[in-house]
């Protein structure tokens, strides 16, 4: 076992634990900010989906995704977050992992902001190799067309990455 697949296995323990305990994953200060970094957005962006081959590999506790010379390692406890890497919104080069070892990676969805069907909005963790802190991602996908009712597998088929925050998880 590589250390990035250990450390990916105490973070799934860990996770479970506190979501055992904890329903809500990002406390009340957390959601604060993340509210306030979402409206403070001045104008949509439009980032680029990658368009190259991924390969797929599942392993006991996480899949590995490989993106040219870059990879994740993804804790996936739940499947519904796969199909935002297979299609090309998320890759390693856009969150800057470009370790062929990888980076891990916790995506999860912040449903508490989610109030229109056309949006949806998202943190990731991402630990990149010898970093002792994670960085913290939040994004927006937008999906014209999209609806509150839809799954993430249907909402992402359609839409497309409009904001894109990246700091580490000490300067939020």
């Amino acid at each position: 076992m590589n250390r990035i697949e250990i450390i990916l296995v105490i973070l799934s323990l860990l996770i479970s634990s506190c979501r055992s305990h904890h329903p809500i994953t990002a406390g009340q200060a957390d959601k604060e900010k993340y509210v306030k970094i979402f409206k403070s957005k001045v104008v949509e962006e439009d980032h680029k989906e990658y368009i190259g081959e991924i390969v797929f590999t599942k392993n006991e506790n996480s899949i590995d995704l490989k993106y040219d010379s870059a990879s994740f390692i993804i804790n996936l406890e739940d499947k519904k977050y796969l199909s935002l890497f297979m299609s090309g919104l998320i890759y390693p080069q856009l969150l800057g992992c470009y370790n062929p070892k990888g980076c891990l990676i916790i995506p999860e969805h912040l449903d508490y902001l989610n109030n229109k069907g056309s949006k949806r909005y998202f943190r990731m963790l991402i630990w990149h190799e010898n970093s002792i802190s994670p960085e913290v991602i939040l994004f927006e996908l937008t999906n014209e067309f999209g609806r509150k009712n839809w799954n993430l597998e249907r909402f992402v088929h359609n839409a497309r990455m409009t904001f894109l925050y990246n700091k580490g998880l000490l300067q939020l």
